[in-house]
């Protein structure tokens, strides 16, 4: 739960309607949780607009719930900056989280 807290049911339809109707990936629905008005407020900053390190731990701590150890961290931060967007951690990320639950 990146909001720490159950959608709501309009949410819930917004992002099927986003899967079904309009072929959207989880990671550009996960984006799009990361970068909402609502996560803006919890975390105080928006994500896109912070340096690559910041990006990671927040992506880390929303979806994982602790921080990188350092070897994942300085791995992630060399292919955010070197040639991936921001996105790619997020789908990464939901590749991972699928396979270990």
């Amino acid at each position: 739960q990146v909001l720490e807290r159950q959608p709501d049911i309009a949410a819930v339809q917004t992002l099927a309607d986003g899967m079904v109707n309009k072929g959207l990936s989880l990671g550009t629905m996960a984006l799009s949780l990361l970068t909402s008005e609502e996560q803006l407020q919890k975390i105080g900053f928006d994500i896109t607009q912070v340096d690559t390190a910041t990006q990671v731990n927040q992506i880390y701590l929303s979806y994982l719930k602790r921080l990188p150890n350092p070897e994942n961290k300085n791995a992630w931060i060399k292919q955010l900056f070197v040639k991936r967007p921001l996105i790619c951690l997020i789908i990464n990320l939901n590749y991972f989280l699928n396979i270990i639950f």
